[in-house]
């Protein structure tokens, strides 16, 4: 088909966005489908040697093998149109025709100079490409051997890329460089424009008296904050009244960041760049500069601040009958930790109890809510994870010094129940007004993965019922109490988690998976995330029954929150990887001088190579299968195990071992681990049979993996 260039930017766009998803291609006006033009849309996946494979969209078809000189200047995870040709191997051969998508917007690496006063950056990826081209330096001073991050530009020729420095992180012996080139590599920002530091500091904290005149003062409210301990960003606060035929109301107060930061502002732009703020175990990227995210905003005790509450009355079978929102302004009468918290409701601090005598009460109401809460959710199919968290402590310097397993208390499922129901009532409410909005979605879980999941639960003795097609989040929350407190829980939970899509935000309201609800959105964090700003700003719109004037003014508002939400869910994933690597940093940084010691564990994995180890402080490594001693192990997919060809011994997720630090990689953050003692637990094991000890020794000795 053509398009005339006068036609709707619109459609425009839409064909623009099918182009660059490989779904149609474009030549000159003319549109069509890739395999009219001898094109297959797929992802690159290089090898350690520099050649690769394009694993194609198109269903049951072959990997597609492209050759390094074919490789057109694409590199690890980019998204291409490959075009096939004929080949007298087994298999499928191709060049890469055109890059649609690019897998990394930053690649680091080491600078070095060449002659003439160029340069080129040799990446840290190795399965990357062998070097980027580099044209033009930057004006800071440069020394061979620097670290750096590049945007990638252009192909200059077989396959070398040509890129441009956007910013040079420092030498390699420098102390904080390993965190830097992980917040460089997912283009995270340190620090913020003068424009918005200007902003923000001209914003008054002074609630004027025409402010207060639009607003519900509910300063004589018992209303607290529960947080962490070492929490400054304070945006949601609680409070409970019990009515007399026994609901209880229920008020979600939210720093009402909307009224600070006004639309396509300065700090707006910046918040909106970022996408959220980012936790780090040594620091945090906030999203908002700290005069608001700490102070202006932050729900501090004992002074008044602006919020927008979502007031609930829910019913003794935990739904909710009747929400109200509405501006209001409150002081809060005490920042609570979870901590402290717990301790109450467990009552086990009578002076700590003393000294919260007044608020006491509250606490037991509010626990008896989230119970109440809870129930409901679980009773429509919700998943419930009982997952613990690795805490990383750190000195002055950012060494870590400890890391321990911190578990989710009482007072964290608390918050986390009243900030569900909160968050859900909103998106219903917004939905029932039928005006374009961000919703908060999560869809099916992968089928590969469920079958991976089906795989090793039914080889730990546990099974998921119907077809994993048609799976419903009951079916998934029934394994989870199957394999409640037994040694499987935190590995198949884990499996179970894996085999989830990703949430992310959308206008469209598909729903919420896990949560089993069709309605849900992010309402009640809006210093960190930008989402819920929005969700604030349409909220109150709503609340003023403000209508668009036409149709045209209601699809641009779509596209604009199409727009918005695809962003933050970008910014929201590198938040979640920039998290990750710099807490596995910090973990291989502290099991350096710990070589050679001796710890606890249990199976967390199996592969053909290995069995990954999980110690008591949630420190994952490796150990190869040639440290397996005193047998021949296979890797037995069937039984998700290693089996040992003699000795009959099956080693497989959950089973305590007991390992010896053998070897710690910090640049590639990979930790080896030698094994030194296996529980044995296959005797218990159902799916010990004659069956298998016969499939066992009928295994060809070309299969075997000989230990060391």
């Amino acid at each position: 088909m053509k398009l005339d260039a006068e036609e709707g930017s619109t459609l425009e766009s839409t064909l623009t966005e099918m182009v660059r998803s490989g779904l149609i291609v474009k030549k000159s006006f003319t549109y069509g489908l890739p395999k009219t033009f001898g094109l297959f849309a797929g992802r690159l996946s290089l090898t350690s040697k520099g050649a690769g494979y394009v694993v194609l969209d198109q269903k049951n078809h072959e990997d597609v093998f492209v050759a390094l000189e074919h490789l057109n200047g694409a590199v690890d995870g980019d998204k291409v149109l490959v075009s096939i040709s004929k080949s007298s191997l087994s298999r499928p051969t191709g060049k890469i025709a055109s890059i649609l998508c690019r897998s990394k917007k930053r690649i680091i690496g080491q600078f070095q100079f060449i002659n003439n006063g160029f340069g080129y950056v040799v990446p840290d990826n190795k399965k990357l490409m062998s070097q980027i081209f580099i044209r033009t330096l930057p004006s800071t001073i440069l020394k061979n051997g620097d670290k750096v991050a590049v945007e990638l530009l252009k192909s200059t020729g077989w396959h070398t890329v040509e890129g441009q420095i956007v910013h040079v992180l420092g030498e390699a012996e420098q102390k904080d460089l390993p965190i830097l080139t992980i917040l460089a590599k997912h283009d995270l920002s340190t620090s913020f424009p003068e424009p918005v530091l200007s902003e923000s500091t001209n914003i008054s904290p002074v609630i004027t008296d025409q402010e207060r005149a639009a607003r519900r003062d509910l300063c004589h409210d018992t209303i607290i904050t529960i947080d962490g301990e070492d929490a400054k960003d304070l945006d949601d606060a609680v409070s409970v009244e019990e009515l007399p035929d026994q609901h209880i109301r229920l008020g979600v107060h939210i720093a009402d960041v909307s009224h600070y930061i006004a639309s396509n502002s300065a700090l707006d732009q910046e918040a909106y760049k970022r996408g959220c703020s980012v936790y780090l175990v040594d620091r945090v990227l906030p999203m908002l500069p700290k005069n608001l995210s700490n102070n202006i905003c932050s729900l501090n005790p004992s002074v008044e601040r602006l919020t927008l509450t979502c007031e609930m009355q829910i019913n003794t079978d935990g739904n909710v009958i009747v929400a109200n929102f509405y501006p209001s302004i409150i002081k809060t009468t005490a920042r609570m930790s979870y901590t402290d918290v717990t301790k109450l409701l467990l009552a086990q601090d009578e002076e700590l109890a003393n000294k919260y005598i007044e608020l006491l009460p509250h606490l037991k109401l509010m626990a008896k809510l989230a119970k109440r809460l809870r129930t409901q959710r679980i009773k429509r199919g919700a998943i419930d994870f009982n997952f613990s968290e690795a805490k990383i402590i750190v000195d002055k310097t950012g060494k870590p010094i400890n890391i321990f397993k911190k578990p989710r208390t009482i007072s964290e499922r608390l918050i986390e129940e009243f900030m569900l129901v909160a968050n859900e009532t909103v998106a219903s409410f917004l939905h029932k007004k039928n005006k374009p909005t961000i919703y908060r979605i999560h869809e099916r879980p992968d089928e590969e993965k469920l079958r991976l999941l089906a795989q090793v639960s039914s080889a730990c003795g546990y099974s998921i019922k119907g077809k994993l097609d048609k799976v419903k989040p009951k079916i998934l929350q029934q394994l989870l109490g199957q394999i409640k407190n037994s040694s499987k829980e935190p590995i198949i939970s884990k499996l179970i988690l894996k085999a989830m899509q990703q949430a992310r935000y959308d206008t469209k309201p598909i729903g919420h998976f896990g949560l089993a609800t069709p309605l849900y959105t992010h309402f009640t964090s809006p210093i960190r995330r930008y989402p819920d700003l929005i969700i604030h700003r349409l909220l109150r719109e709503a609340l003023q029954e403000k209508h668009t004037e036409n149709e045209v003014n209601e699809n641009t508002k779509l596209a604009t929150l199409k727009k918005a939400a695809l962003h933050a869910s970008a910014c929201e994933r590198a938040a979640v990887e920039a998290e990750r690597e710099v807490s596995n940093l910090k973990m291989t940084e502290y099991m350096v001088d710990k070589i050679e010691e001796t710890y606890s564990g249990i199976i967390s994995g199996i592969t053909s190579f290995g069995l990954f180890v999980e110690l008591e402080n949630m420190v994952e490594g490796l150990v190869h299968v040639r440290q397996l001693k005193g047998d021949y192990f296979y890797y037995d997919e069937q039984q998700y195990a290693l089996i040992g060809r003699h000795s009959r011994r099956i080693m497989q997720i959950g089973d305590k071992v007991k390992i010896k630090v053998l070897a710690i990689n910090l640049e590639e953050q990979k930790i080896d681990f030698e094994l030194l003692k296996h529980i044995d637990t296959s005797k218990k094991k159902s799916y010990k049979s004659k069956n298998i000890r016969k499939k066992i020794r009928k295994k060809k000795v070309k299969k075997l993996i000989k230990p060391k």
